[in-house]
């Protein structure tokens, strides 16, 4: 679709985004202003950041914590004139998804091209995209959930487990066919545990069914117009919540760089060439990301009795195949978390102490994740086999190579302690060898993110 084909956003949408940009608390403006230093960089160390994934890390101000500050990761450093031509695009997208949807119901964001700095004095200001997020009191209902969907295709073992599931899922939902509608509608939340409680929801409750019918409808109006696929992988991007008796929903940052012809081009290439998710960015979430992003869509239209949202996205069976089997372009970290997010420790162990004599990188990410899914299982009452397996996951976090980023030091010391105490409730003793962690901080994977939901970097 050529940018001249684009509906322009009427002046009363345009009007209500600049209303809502002016009614917060502090205006975008004054709060950058207050963040920026004297040479015209926003110096970072002096925010505190709060997560990071796979295309922005977030930070906050102590001082203005009703605003977040975004940084665009790949924007880092790259030429302005690039970044420029990006800026504009992600405006242009964001407007048509303001006409659509309704500016009420997006989180508005504002973003513009910035030199960013660390803490350390050699460290050069660099440009980036940084865009200005208000904290939204959506995210405060005691009654919501994410939209968020599971890349199936990033999880052997389910697709192991699901094969015949997986398969008429597929047909199903992303091509023509559709005598195995009553079928896949019943079981797509196996693929997808979290669809389960929605599924029972949109059969119960009127008022979801409602905004979930908005929010496909809106959807399918969006990409009918853009050509943009939405990002419905990042945790709350698209949040469903109780406001009052009623359920509504916001979008947050749902635009990225996905559409529907990238997706159908790379969906081809994998048939010659599955290596090619390994070569860019670019090439990873259409692969991984796209197909259950719209296997999801296309499995909830179905549940309430609309058409699909996104129809012309087709997979052969050739292609879906060749999808079954593209973990295996992902390497041995993500057999690795995937047995231990399937609760198979023991087999997570043996498999991560391999990949350990021939590891050629230090893997941080590796490790705390591993340790804290472990401790979660634990947490949750799940069994240990032995003291020996407590230990060993314990060892794996207390590494003195390990350099955790500080957002997540909290969460690692917690699991630490907790190894601690439950190896003192089985043996009677305290291992006070194992009570802290290095505290080192620079940057690395999230460590709370499934691998199957990082991008890569």
């Amino acid at each position: 679709m050529t940018h001249q084909n684009r509906k322009i956003p009427s002046s009363s949408t345009l009007w209500v985004v600049k209303k809502i940009q002016t009614d917060l608390k502090i205006a975008v403006d004054l709060f950058l202003t207050k963040i920026t230093d004297f040479d015209g960089s926003i110096d970072l160390s002096s925010l505190k950041k709060i997560a990071g994934g796979g295309t922005h890390d977030v930070f906050q101000s102590e001082k203005h914590p009703e605003l977040l500050l975004k940084v665009m990761k790949h924007s880092v450093g790259k030429d302005k004139d690039e970044l420029s031509v990006h800026l504009q695009f992600h405006e242009d997208q964001c407007k048509i998804l303001y006409e659509t949807f309704n500016p009420s119901r997006c989180i508005i964001e504002n973003r513009s091209i910035r030199l960013i700095k660390n803490a350390s004095a050699d460290d050069q200001s660099q440009v980036a995209i940084v865009s200005v997020v208000p904290f939204d009191s959506c995210f405060e209902s005691k009654e919501k959930f994410g939209f968020n969907v599971k890349p199936t295709e990033l999880d052997p073992l389910l697709i192991k487990s699901k094969k015949h599931l997986y398969q008429r899922a597929n047909k199903a939902l992303l091509s023509k066919e559709t005598k195995d509608d009553f079928y896949v509608i019943k079981n797509y939340p196996s693929l997808d545990e979290q669809f389960k409680k929605i599924f029972e929801l949109l059969e119960t409750d009127a008022s979801l069914e409602k905004a979930m019918r908005e929010f496909l409808t809106s959807y399918k109006a969006f990409y009918k117009k853009s050509g943009a696929l939405l990002d419905t992988i990042g945790t709350d991007n698209v949040l469903f919540y109780k406001s009052g008796n009623d359920w509504q929903f916001k979008l947050g940052s749902v635009i990225k760089h996905d559409n529907g012809i990238l997706t159908k081009r790379t969906l081809e290439a994998i048939k010659k060439n599955p290596g090619i998710v390994n070569q860019s960015f670019e090439y990873f979430t259409p692969i991984y990301f796209m197909p259950a992003c719209i296997r999801a869509l296309n499995a909830c239209a179905k549940k309430i009795g609309i058409e699909k949202v996104i129809d012309d996205i087709i997979l052969d069976p050739h292609t879906i195949d060749i999808l079954a089997k593209m973990h295996e372009q992902r390497g041995k970290s993500l057999f690795i978390i995937n047995h231990a997010e399937h609760k198979q420790f023991a087999k997570a162990l043996e498999l991560f102490h391999q990949h350990e004599l021939e590891e050629k990188q230090y893997d941080t990410a590796l490790r705390g994740m591993l340790g804290t899914c472990y401790w979660k299982h634990i947490k949750e009452g799940g069994k240990a086999d032995s003291p020996e397996e407590i230990k060993s996951y314990l060892k794996i976090l207390c590494d003195s190579r390990n350099q955790f980023p500080d957002f997540v030091k909290t969460s690692v010391a917690e699991a630490i302690a907790g190894l601690n105490n439950t190896i003192n409730l089985m043996e009677g003793k305290l291992d006070n060898s194992l009570t802290s962690i290095e505290e080192k901080s620079e940057p690395t994977s999230l460590l709370k993110t499934p691998i199957s939901r990082i991008k890569p970097t």
